[in-house]
């Protein structure tokens, strides 16, 4: 009878250090993540309270947002002609679109509540937040947390120069939907490791989702 209670009590403290590592390394990652966040919110502050950024691109983007809500959306479309501006463009297939989508999201889950400018200052907001959790999931994939972390921090205090990313010409330029494109190809970057290692269906959707 000696024998089972050893085997169970050592079967014991192997489950009480797998679910300890688990809630570390969960609490860890979630740390990280909230730092991220709140570095993110510290530095936008202002969009938080309603007011978005104006500078440069940001009322061009905020218009696409407007159109793309209630001309798109309201003729069940995503891109389509209209004469908006000029003598007319392409609407959602001239530029990337996935900036359009991202703010429309936001309105839409908010149910419009925060009105226009509001909205675009809280998506705003929440891509650079999200792109710093992407940069951050990436290098905590194949090079470990505070790697993932670090870069992440960088990514947010990069200052950056025109035309050469970081707060100038992401925040200040209001050049930004591409920045949210390489938000999701860090995720799936990430998500890639899961399927070289398991290669799950789900593995395969989610990586291709974030693609």
């Amino acid at each position: 009878s000696l024998i089972p209670e050893w085997i169970s009590w050592h079967a014991s403290l192997i489950g009480e250090y797998r679910i300890r590592r688990f809630t570390f390394q969960w609490t860890t990652g979630s740390s990280a993540v909230l730092a991220l966040c709140i570095v993110a919110a510290a530095l936008l502050w202002p969009s938080l309270l309603g007011m978005m950024p104006q500078s440069q691109d940001h009322p061009m983007h905020l218009t696409r947002l407007w159109h793309f809500i209630n001309n798109n959306l309201f003729h069940f479309q995503l891109s389509g002609w209209t004469d908006l501006w000029f003598a007319g463009w392409p609407s959602g297939e001239d530029y990337p679109p996935g900036a359009d989508m991202w703010s429309a999201t936001h309105y839409l889950v908010t149910f419009g509540l925060l009105g226009w400018e509001a909205t675009y200052g809280l998506a705003f907001t929440a891509m650079y937040a999200g792109v710093a959790t992407g940069i951050y999931t990436l290098g905590k994939t194949y090079f470990g947390r505070l790697t993932g972390f670090a870069a992440g921090l960088f990514f947010l205090l990069d200052r950056g120069h025109y035309r050469e990313g970081g707060w100038n010409y992401t925040v200040y330029w209001g050049v930004w939907p591409q920045v949210l494109c390489t938000g999701f190809t860090c995720f799936a970057f990430a998500a890639l490791d899961n399927v070289i290692k398991k290669g799950r269906p789900r593995d395969f959707a989610l990586c291709a989702t974030l693609t």
